[in-house]
């Protein structure tokens, strides 16, 4: 298998756990508006969406090796903002670490 096919299959995993934790999640049940999707699946999604990036780096492209940097950053940002990351102002911190990939 090449690397597309690997991005488009985790991609598609991706999708999938968002959608059915939107939909089967335990806060969809009790009319909650935020955060109705379960934060173990929030992360698994996002750590998949990383995952992605890096598999497509191994096309050795300036431009993919800088998405998967952009992607690492709001990885650490989502960790950081959903207080998996423990850091005394989580929203600063995370807004940080999102402003992070600016620099990179």
């Amino acid at each position: 298998m090449n690397e597309r096919h690997i991005a488009r299959q985790l991609t598609k995993l991706a999708f999938g756990l968002l959608v059915g934790g939107l939909a089967f999640g335990t806060n969809a049940l009790d009319g909650r508006t935020r955060n109705r999707i379960p934060l173990g699946i929030r992360m698994a999604s996002s750590a998949l969406i990383l995952l992605t990036a890096l598999t497509l780096t191994r096309q050795r492209n300036s431009i993919t090796r800088l998405a998967a940097g952009g992607m690492a950053c709001g990885f650490l940002g989502d960790l950081v903002m959903a207080q998996v990351v423990p850091v005394p102002q989580h929203v600063i911190g995370g807004m940080l670490s999102f402003g992070v990939c600016l620099l990179y």
